[in-house]
């Protein structure tokens, strides 16, 4: 009765080990650039009576690689807001070159005090990856391609 009981355990013990072993090695096979916050958020709000600078981070996530990637992306303000009065490019270049062993570059925005804001407007500022050099996926994998954009709106 104890080796069939010992026998259960193990069988069961070896079952859980492997099972658990399956979720634990997921790899993604193939590599590609996001953009947040840094923490994880791909919309921040601003208050319209603060001046602040948003930072946003383009990651890569993908093995470290020889050469330079460069990763482009455009800047969209909503018809409610105007560069150089609702906020200034603080980040001048439109592109980001990531060197080897770097997996992080930001991209800033410094969102200007306005003293009205019309509500029935878009008063977003998008930036939106468009490219990269190395052929990689935009956004998270997946058909939405989550984190593509970054939406910084003003309230």
């Amino acid at each position: 009765m104890k080796r069939i009981i010992a026998t259960i355990l193990c069988l069961a013990a070896l079952f859980a080990a492997t099972s658990c072993e399956d979720k634990l090695n997921i790899v993604f096979s193939d590599y590609f650039t996001y953009i947040d916050d840094g923490n994880s958020a791909s919309l921040v709000s601003v208050s319209r009576e603060d001046e602040s600078v948003i930072t946003a981070i383009i990651h890569l996530a993908a093995v470290e690689q020889d050469d330079v990637v460069t990763v482009s992306y455009e800047v969209t303000p909503g018809n409610g807001l105007k560069e150089g009065v609702d906020y200034k490019l603080v980040s001048s270049s439109k592109t980001i070159a990531f060197q080897p062993g770097i997996y992080k570059m930001p991209v800033r925005i410094e969102v200007l005090k306005s003293s009205a804001l019309d509500e029935t407007k878009d008063n977003t500022i998008t930036i939106t990856l468009v490219d990269n050099s190395a052929g990689f996926g935009l956004g998270m994998p997946g058909p939405d391609a989550k984190y593509k954009s970054f939406v910084i709106k003003k309230i």
